[in-house]
């Protein structure tokens, strides 16, 4: 149901948070080329926190979609050493992937993952490449990146966060 607008103000008024949401979009997407996925995703953290209710609600939104992609480089190189980020918008960085010269990248590191947390991140997925690679457990390394596999993807969202850092 509509209802009457007899002003201009009173209009203004009506269509005012679709109007900061555009602005917002405008000038949130003006850089949007330019921007690594982990800036990207940092920045959609951190304006969560906004003072703006409406502004709160679309980065939350932005980031909970960004999230998930971001939940899929984690998992990929917890349970099977992949470095798939396809933008370089990943901490852990391969400069040569087949001697396992790989790197984490401290300024990569998103601001919800503790920097503790990121450096084992790098540990477990640099292990399980050394384990596979070079000791030729395979079968051991299947039935780990199996078994983690499946609790790491039940934990890919915001609210457990906390429990995926702790597994």
């Amino acid at each position: 149901a509509y209802s009457r607008v007899d002003s201009l103000k009173q209009l203004y008024f009506e269509l005012y948070d679709h109007i900061i949401a555009l602005r917002f979009h405008f000038r949130y997407m003006e850089t949007f080329e330019e921007t690594s996925g982990d800036a990207f995703l940092s920045h959609s953290d951190s304006l969560r926190l906004h003072g703006d209710v409406i502004i709160r609600r679309i980065c939350t939104k932005i980031f909970k979609s960004l999230l998930s992609f971001y939940f899929e480089y984690l998992i990929n190189w917890l349970t099977m050493g992949k470095l798939e980020a396809t933008y370089h918008e990943f901490f852990i960085v391969a400069t040569d992937y087949n001697s396992l010269c790989i790197r984490l990248e401290p300024t990569k590191i998103p601001g919800f993952v503790p920097r503790s947390v990121a450096d084992e991140i790098y540990i477990i997925g640099k292990t399980f490449l050394f384990l596979s690679r070079y000791c030729r457990e395979l079968h051991r390394s299947n039935e780990i990146s199996k078994k983690y596999s499946l609790i790491y993807r039940s934990l890919c969202s915001e609210a457990q966060l906390a429990e995926f850092y702790d597994t």
